[in-house]
């Protein structure tokens, strides 16, 4: 509140002096302008605010602190101490600070106690644990079969499994003869089929009557579920005399056979 300016008179008297009171007024005017605009200022501070902290809150949000490797990266001012975290990928520390990394996770504590056991597992397959080898026999005996199933040299029995089986024979001729004929197998007397064969079909010289002699390899892959015995066997020709010697079995075990 203000009081207009008046005026003594000279009689004692008081009256209002117009042009004082037009002053007075115009000085409050102004003061009161100023002060709304104060008013004002505050007020759109107040409502600002809000949106400055969302804009920060979405700057934070979006920073990359700590990086990817989860390093915190800081700017440490050499004059006062200041120190201040940045993102490395938008920023980066000035020629009067230095620079501060450190990692977000901590040292890797020491290693706990051993947990208990785990109970047994089911019991795997049997590993291959044979090989079953027989004498070789014969020794320059005469092969006297001519037809099939042939004439049976030598055998092995072997348990249930899968096996490699090798064999082989000596074959020779007579003295005297121009040519020989031989033909050797492997077989298990419960299956019908051959296994593996060879055989000799030769014509040898009479000169010096010195006896021709061949030996026959055989090999066969044979699967026996519940154990059997492999056998082998040659056949001849008819019309000649033919030897055999040194007949030789022999079986590994094999896990599969394809």
């Amino acid at each position: 509140m203000w009081l207009a300016p008046v005026v003594s008179q000279t009689d004692g008297r008081q009256k209002w002096d117009p042009v004082a009171m037009s002053l007075q007024t115009d000085r409050d005017y102004r003061e009161g302008i100023a002060r709304m605009e104060v008013v004002m200022r505050r007020r759109f501070i107040v409502a600002a605010l809000p949106f400055a902290l969302l804009a920060f809150a979405t700057t934070v949000t979006f920073a990359s602190i700590p990086d990817s490797d989860g390093t915190i990266r800081a700017c440490y001012a050499k004059s006062g101490g200041a120190l201040r975290v940045i993102d490395s990928s938008v920023s980066s520390c000035k020629s009067s600070e230095k620079v501060l990394e450190w990692n977000q996770s901590g040292p890797a504590g020491p290693a706990g106690n051993a947990g208990p056991a785990g109970p047994t597992g089911p019991q795997g397959p049997a590993g291959l644990t044979a090989a079953y080898d027989v004498p070789a026999n014969g020794d320059h005996d005469e092969l006297t079969a001519s037809e099939y199933p042939g004439q049976t040299l030598n055998s092995i029995e072997l348990p249930p499994g899968n096996w490699a089986v090798f064999g082989r024979v000596m074959i020779s001729s007579d003295l005297g003869l121009t040519e020989y004929y031989a033909a050797c197998y492997l077989k298990s007397p419960s299956d019908s089929g051959y296994y593996d064969s060879g055989y000799i079909l030769e014509s040898v010289s009479t000169a010096g009557l010195q006896r021709a002699s061949q030996t026959i390899s055989m090999m066969a892959l044979v699967a026996l579920p519940d154990g059997g015995t492999v056998v082998l066997s040659c056949v001849d020709n008819p019309v000649q005399t033919t030897f055999w010697s040194n007949a030789k079995i022999m079986a590994v075990q094999v896990s599969t056979i394809n």
